[in-house]
């Protein structure tokens, strides 16, 4: 009953359980006390927004020596980010 109430869900609300409440279904569904509200709940818990930036290799290429690896561009621009921040950059 709680697989079809999960089912009815994620066709109402448009949600994929994420990893973190995959993980709890399945802990209220062993312990027996899943059912239509916790299910409810779970899903539609607003999630931490999470910011994603991607840097471009080609649009950054050209401030490096063609040389350095992906890993010191990386280290590189982490400690300039961090002199910016030391300087009041971050207002």
């Amino acid at each position: 009953m709680c697989i079809n109430w999960l089912v009815l869900q994620k066709q109402i609300v448009h949600v994929i359980p994420n990893g973190e409440q995959a993980i709890a279904l399945k802990k209220y569904h062993g312990s027996g006390e899943l059912n239509q509200g916790i299910i409810e709940l779970l899903l539609t818990k607003e999630k931490p927004k999470q910011t994603k930036v991607i840097l471009k290799p080609e649009r950054i290429q050209k401030y490096f020596p063609e040389n350095y690896t992906a890993e010191e561009m990386e280290t590189f621009i982490y400690e300039l980010l961090e002199q910016w921040k030391q300087e009041g950059g971050r207002q």
